[in-house]
C-alpha cells in the first residue's frame, strides 16, 4: 500500500522546491512526486488517509557521511573507553580506574584523547600512564586517529625500544635519554603496537555496527562511507564479511559504502583482491580505496611547503611535516589503481600533500578511476583549477572548524587562516564538495557539520574564515547529492522518483551556533528504505 508525505519545504538534493508537494512511497522506493495547488491540498488529505502532513517542516533526503571510520569507531564506542571528556591527567586516571571492567583479553584500550583539551597542554607519557594503569598494557588513540599513547607495559609487549625503526612518515616519541616515551605517530608506528591488541570477533562487529547504525539514523544519517582502519588495527576481511552478513539479512540500520585502505605498495594487489569479497546489494556497495598521503594538522605532521606555526604566530622551526609514503611508491600505487573502475580517496591536509596528489593523478593519465582528496585544509594557489579539470571531489569535514578549529588555527597560524577550508570558493568554482565527520575524529551528528559549514566559528568562539560560509542549500547539497555523486550511488542523496525512500523530516535546522542548542533533537522523523 502506498504512503504519502506532504510538505512545502522540500529540499530534493539540489534545491528547495517552491510550493506544496506530495511524495508517494511504494515499498522501499519513491514512486511519484506531485505538486499540489493551494486549492487541492485539503481534498488530497481527506481522500488519502495514509498521508503524513509535514508542512512547515524541512524535508530532505537522508544524509550521507562520505568519510567515516564507521566500523572501527563503532567497535571503539561499544568496547573501549572514551577519553573525550577528560580535561586533565586526573580525569584520565579516574576514567581508567573506574573502568577496570572494560579490560578485554588483558588489554585496556581507549580513544578520543586530545592534548588541546587537557589543562596540562600535552599528552601523558608512558611513565605517567604507568602510574594510572600499572598492571595492564594500555593504548589510547588520539582524537585525530593519527597518533596514540601507551604505557611501558604496552611498549615492552610490542618490543618498542630506543633503536626501533618505523616506516617513512611515522615516528616514535622519545625522552631526552632516547628511550620511547609512549607516543606513537602515524599508522606505521602505531601498527607496531596495535598488532598485539587482541582482535574482534564476528559477533563484536555485528553488535557494534547495528548499535552505531541506530544512533546514526536517529541523527538523520541513512548512508555512510566506511573507509576502514588506520593501519593494522582492523581485520579488513572480517569487516567486509560482517557487512555482507548483516546486509544480506536486512539487519544493517544504514546503507554502507565500503572503501578499502591501502598503506603500502607491497599490499596493493592483496587489497585490490580484497574488495571483490564485497557482496553488493541495496544496502551495501564498494566505494573505492583510501590512501593516507600525509599526517595530522593537530600533531603538525601534515606535509606543508612552509614551516608549521604553533601558538598561532610562533614558528615550529624546521618542521614541515612529511609524507607517510615513499613518494615513488605512492606514484606507482596511483598508476595501478588508475586502471580500476573505483574511487581513489587520498588523505591530504597540507598544501604539499595536495599538490603531490594532483601531480600523481596527472602523471597516471586518463584511466577508469575517479579521485577524491580528503580534508584539503590548505589548497595551494592555482590547485582549484586542477581539481575542477581532473574532476576531483573534495571530501571535507566542516565540523573540524568547530571542534578542532582553535588547535588548527594555532598550528597553521593566523596568516594562513584565510586560505583554510575554502568551501564557498570551491563550490563556486564548480568543484564537487561533500561533507563528513571523519568519526570518531568528531561526532557523527551531522547537525554540527551543517551548522559549521554555515557559521564558521570555533568552539572557542573564534571566527574561522567566515567569508567561506555556505548557505543552507549548499550545506545540504554537500551532505546529499554531492556525496551521492562521489559514492557512485545515484539511488540515494535525492528525493526523486525511483530513488530509495530515505527521507528526513526536520523540526528545524539551525543556521548558526547562536541559535543552536546541543540538547535539542532537530530530527523529527526518519524514513529509511520506505519504513
Amino acid at each position: 500500500m502506498n504512503k504519502y508525505i506532504l510538505g512545502n519545504k522540500v529540499f530534493n538534493g539540489d534545491k528547495f522546491l517552491k510550493g506544496t508537494y506530495v511524495i508517494q512511497i511504494s515499498g522501499s522506493r519513491i514512486s511519484k512526486i506531485s505538486k499540489l495547488d493551494d486549492g487541492s491540498v485539503e481534498k488530497f488529505i481527506k481522500d488519502n488517509p495514509r498521508v503524513q502532513d509535514f508542512r512547515g517542516r524541512w524535508i530532505t533526503p537522508g544524509l550521507i557521511d562520505c568519510h567515516n571510520h564507521y566500523a572501527g569507531s563503532a567497535l571503539g564506542l561499544r568496547f573501549t573507553l572514551d577519553f573525550g571528556e577528560c580535561r586533565n591527567f586526573a580525569d584520565i586516571r579516574d576514567t581508567i580506574r573506574s573502568n577496570s571492567s572494560r579490560i578485554r583479553r588483558g588489554w585496556l584500550v581507549g580513544y578520543n584523547i586530545n592534548e588541546y583539551d587537557l589543562s596540562e597542554g600535552r599528552l601523558p607519557t608512558a611513565k605517567e600512564l604507568d602510574e594510572m594503569c600499572p598492571k595492564h598494557p594500555l593504548f589510547i588513540l588520539h582524537t585525530t586517529g593519527h597518533y596514540g599513547i601507551c604505557n611501558t607495559t604496552a611498549l615492552r609487549m610490542a618490543g618498542i625500544e630506543a633503536n626501533t625503526k618505523v616506516p617513512v612518515g611515522s615516528r616514535i616519541g622519545h625522552y631526552e635519554d632516547g628511550q620511547p616515551n609512549g607516543i606513537l605517530y602515524e599508522p606505521g608506528a602505531m601498527d607496531l603496537l596495535t598488532r598485539h591488541i587482541p582482535g574482534y570477533t564476528f559477533g563484536d562487529f555485528e553488535d557494534a555496527l547495528k548499535y552505531a547504525g541506530k544512533l546514526f539514523r536517529e541523527k538523520g544519517l541513512t548512508t555512510v562511507k566506511d573507509i576502514g582502519g588506520a593501519g593494522n588495527d582492523m581485520d579488513e576481511t572480517l569487516r567486509i564479511e560482517s557487512y555482507n552478513r548483516l546486509s544480506k539479512s536486512h539487519r544493517l540500520p544504514v546503507r554502507v559504502g565500503i572503501s578499502v585502505p591501502i598503506f603500502s605498495l607491497s599490499e596493493v594487489h592483496r587489497k585490490v583482491k580484497l574488495y571483490k569479497l564485497i557482496e553488493k546489494n541495496e544496502f551495501l556497495k564498494f566505494t573505492g580505496f583510501k590512501l593516507f598521503l600525509d599526517g595530522s594538522g593537530i600533531s603538525r605532521t601534515a606535509w606543508l611547503s612552509e614551516e608549521w606555526n604553533k601558538n598561532f604566530n610562533d614558528k615550529d622551526t624546521d618542521n614541515y611535516g612529511s609524507p607517510v609514503w615513499k613518494i615513488s611508491d605512492f606514484f606507482e600505487v596511483i598508476s595501478i589503481l588508475n586502471e580500476l573502475d573505483a574511487v581513489v580517496s587520498i588523505h591530504t591536509i597540507g598544501d604539499k600533500a595536495i599538490s603531490t596528489a594532483i601531480e600523481a593523478i596527472k602523471q597516471a593519465g586518463p584511466g577508469k578511476a575517479r579521485y577524491a582528496l580528503v580534508h584539503v585544509y590548505n589548497p595551494p594557489e592555482g590547485i582549484l583549477k586542477d581539481l575542477l579539470h581532473l574532476n576531483v571531489t573534495v571530501e571535507t569535514q566542516s565540523s573540524f572548524i568547530y571542534f578542532l578549529g582553535d588547535a588548527i588555527m594555532s598550528n597553521f597560524g593566523f596568516k594562513r587562516v584565510a586560505s583554510l577550508f575554502p568551501l564557498k570558493r570551491m563550490m563556486e568554482e564548480g568543484i564537487n564538495i561533500c561533507n563528513s565527520s571523519d568519526w570518531n575524529v568528531t561526532t557523527f551528528d551531522p547537525i554540527y557539520g551543517l551548522v559549521s559549514s554555515m557559521d564558521r566559528k570555533t568552539k572557542g568562539g573564534r571566527e574561522f574564515n567566515p567569508k567561506q560560509s555556505l548557505n543552507l542549500e549548499e550545506a545540504l547539497r554537500a551532505y546529499t547529492s554531492n556525496a551521492s555523486k562521489i559514492l557512485g550511488w545515484p539511488e540515494i542523496g535525492y528525493i526523486r522518483e525511483g530513488n530509495f525512500a530515505d527521507i528526513i523530516i526536520w523540526k528545524h535546522i539551525p543556521l548558526s551556533f547562536e541559535e543552536f542548542k546541543s540538547e535539542t533533537h532537530y530530527v523529527e522523523k526518519v524514513i529509511f528504505n520506505g519504513e
